[in-house]
């Protein structure tokens, strides 16, 4: 019998240290997304901050299209520059299901032990 399902495991070190000894977490497909956003992107496209020593906005990357923060300051007469993304992981909301519903609290990730 074959499934479309796929499967990924991977290994992290300190996952003891996280989860406890023997303790593992999954996940349903979808369970966690990561959002991405411009934290100096504003009305019309640009957030204004523009004054004399220091500039916030974003740019686009020509090749890739990815739109970038940037932020760059005058200190002494040296321009220092800084550029990254925004991010934040995501999950289901604890509330999307009734309390009455047998799923209440369920966001599909889940926490399991290894007992022999």
């Amino acid at each position: 019998m074959q499934s479309d399902a796929q499967s990924y495991f991977f290994f992290e070190p300190k996952a003891d240290s996280v989860f406890g000894a023997g303790e593992f977490a999954f996940m349903a497909p979808g369970a966690i997304q990561m959002l991405r956003y411009n934290a100096f992107k504003g009305a019309q496209g640009i957030r204004v901050i523009d004054d004399e020593s220091i500039k916030k906005g974003t740019i686009v990357d020509p090749e890739t299209g990815l739109e970038f923060d940037y932020y760059a300051q005058l200190d002494c007469n040296t321009w220092k520059f800084w550029m990254g993304l925004s991010y934040k992981f995501v999950t289901l909301p604890e509330d999307i299901f009734l309390a009455t519903d047998e799923l209440a609290d369920v966001n599909y990730i889940f926490n399991g032990k290894v007992s022999n």
